[in-house]
């Protein structure tokens, strides 16, 4: 029996309409990949992986982190830095973890 690691994925069979085996076997073939490789291609760029809770924190934090950046000093950075102190505490962070974020949203 073959346990290669392709021979322990999900298998799915589907119908194809005349002529789409052709177009696909053609992206394929201009992308460099096995048609099954531009099935799944095209699949996860339709239906992506969920985001994860910490990535979509990540990327609030980094967002609010470019916006303390382009702030200028003064009212307006202050301000930035507080809205950003008060969004990783309400997330549950403690201080010394929205301390090391804001060191590096600063840092860029």
């Amino acid at each position: 029996m073959n346990d290669s690691p392709s021979q322990q994925l999900e298998k799915f069979i589907i119908r194809l309409p005349d002529g789409m085996r052709e177009r696909i076997k053609a992206a394929a073939d201009a992308n460099n990949r096995s048609m099954n490789a531009e099935i799944v291609a095209t699949l996860d760029e339709r239906y992506p992986a969920p985001e994860t809770f910490d990535a979509k924190v990540e990327r609030m934090i980094l967002a609010i982190g470019r916006r303390i950046s382009a702030a200028q000093p003064g009212r307006e950075r202050t301000e930035a830095i507080e809205e950003f102190l008060s969004l990783l505490t309400a997330s549950g962070y403690s201080e010394q973890q929205a301390a090391y974020w804001l060191d590096r949203v600063q840092k860029g």
